[in-house]
């Protein structure tokens, strides 16, 4: 099917539909089209150009291509290739591309210029990898979301005042609530609130199925004021109105735990520190007065050495360019002295 000279028309190979149980009827090929003659490229594109083609078809290349859902090369195909690139016309001076993998170091030798380094990274792609472990270890230190408590909820009002419910009162409408929703006494917790008497009873069920199935026998079995005081008979209660019978779902409070309070070896070496910065401070500030008053000394000693002089004129020689030369009768210049008072 595939033409045994590379050179030849491919136009009519055709890999649709053919035989075989395990054969896919749809098949395509991807071909690398080359011209034989590469010589008229500079070194550089033809080695980058073998390498790109030579990678494909190494092993991993064909590792990634399955790991990007295409099918591996037969072995047949594969030498048939490497034929074929053995066949091309490359450009003088060519030298080929080698590999350097993560997993097996080159020393020194991976370094070089034509090495593909598995161990070389952008700065773009350490960044994701970067990212990827930051946001790794947030998640580690992010608590689940609470879990959702599913109940079934009766409100029933009934005749008196709260002080007439007493907590054997409330145990006994525990139990018959408990009965009629087919639970445990210990899942249904009651509340009496004012409002004449109001009665909150909270089934708690493992599913919002099973708190579903709880309010409706609930309802069933309190669905008149009658039937609801003679069910809760053991408690004495009246009931004035139809009970309200609902589910609920709650979340329960997060269990986040605070940080930890400092130690008391924190605190005091908190304050040991404290100690040291401000024993330092008034050292720094001893040490400037210090400095201070030697220099205000040798100020004073100064003055004090030099008071005599103060107000004395001080002889300075001055000196004057020689006078040009005259006759043997003139008069010698000589060197003035000049005072001056300082």
């Amino acid at each position: 099917m595939i033409p045994t000279d590379p050179t030849a028309d491919f136009s009519a190979v055709n890999l649709y539909d053919q035989a075989g149980n395990t054969t896919w009827p749809i098949t395509m090929i991807s071909y690398f089209y080359m011209n034989k003659d590469l010589s008229s490229l500079d070194v550089n594109s033809a080695a980058l150009l073998m390498y790109f083609v030579e990678f494909i078809l190494s092993t991993v290349g064909q590792d990634m291509a399955v790991a990007n859902l295409f099918s591996r090369l037969p072995a047949e195909l594969l030498t048939y290739n490497q034929q074929t690139l053995s066949t091309l016309m490359l450009p003088t001076g060519y030298t080929p591309y080698t590999t350097e993998l993560a997993s097996t170091t080159q020393a020194e030798v991976g370094a070089g210029a034509m090495v593909v380094s598995g161990k070389r990274r952008s700065y773009a792609e350490y960044e994701r990898t970067a990212n990827v472990a930051k946001i790794a270890s947030l998640e580690a230190t992010v608590s689940p979301p609470p879990p959702v408590v599913h109940s079934a909820r009766v409100e029933i009002s009934a005749a008196g005042s709260v002080a007439d419910v007493t907590e054997a009162d409330k145990a006994e409408i525990a139990s018959a609530i408990a009965a009629s929703a087919g639970v445990s006494p210990s899942s249904v917790s009651v509340t009496v609130v004012s409002a004449s008497v109001r009665i909150i009873a909270e089934v708690i069920t493992a599913s919002a199925d099973e708190a579903s199935s709880a309010m409706a026998k609930l309802q069933q079995d309190m669905s008149t004021p009658e039937a609801t005081t003679a069910m809760l008979s053991s408690a004495s209660i009246e009931v004035i109105t139809v009970p309200a019978v609902t589910t609920v779902a709650t979340s329960e409070p997060s269990q986040s735990t605070p940080p930890p309070s400092p130690s008391v070896e924190a605190l005091l070496q908190s304050d040991e520190e404290r100690d040291n910065d401000t024993r330092d401070l008034a050292f720094v500030a001893l040490g400037i007065g210090i400095a201070g008053c030697f220099m205000g000394f040798l100020a004073f000693a100064f003055v004090l050495c030099n008071k005599n002089n103060l107000g004395k004129p001080v002889q300075r020689e001055v000196s004057f360019p020689k006078a040009p030369s005259v006759s043997s009768t003139a008069e010698p210049h000589g060197v003035e002295l000049k005072r001056e008072v300082v």
